[in-house]
């Protein structure tokens, strides 16, 4: 029997599922349902494997919610993990700039004034990375 729960569907692959379960969690973090550090992280992770799946919008989605995360856990002090987000962000941004998206291109140059030397230090590690 096929669970068509909406995380059934999810587990399934079903980006439309995923991306609604990120919204879930986004809208607990505004809200205040939920501390936004903890609920963001989870919309991450389902936005991540939306953009595993999806297209160009569900990368954006999850770089928007990568970039929430990283402020909310600046928020809290966890300044090195609010670093890793937002360097997985720009990291996946220039590398979508690179395969000719413009638009992202022009965001990380708009914002580099504004991230942390830790933030292009953790997008540098990531970009470099090669799996074998």
């Amino acid at each position: 029997m096929e669970d068509k729960s909406i995380h059934g569907l999810a587990a399934q692959g079903d980006v439309e599922a995923l991306n609604q379960l990120a919204a879930v969690h986004y809208t607990r973090a505004e809200s205040g349902i939920e501390p936004a550090v903890i609920a963001l992280a989870k919309a991450c992770t389902f936005a991540r494997l939306a953009a595993l799946r999806g297209e160009r919008e569900e990368m954006i989605t999850f770089l928007f919610l990568l970039e929430q995360h990283a402020h909310a856990l600046r928020d809290v002090g966890l300044l090195t993990m609010a670093d890793e987000a937002q360097g997985e962000a720009v990291a996946l941004a220039e590398h979508m700039a690179d395969d000719g998206d413009e638009e992202l291109g022009r965001m990380v140059v708009a914002a580099a004034d504004m991230l942390t030397p830790g933030v292009f230090m953790v997008a540098r590690d990531l970009r470099g990375l090669e799996i074998h």
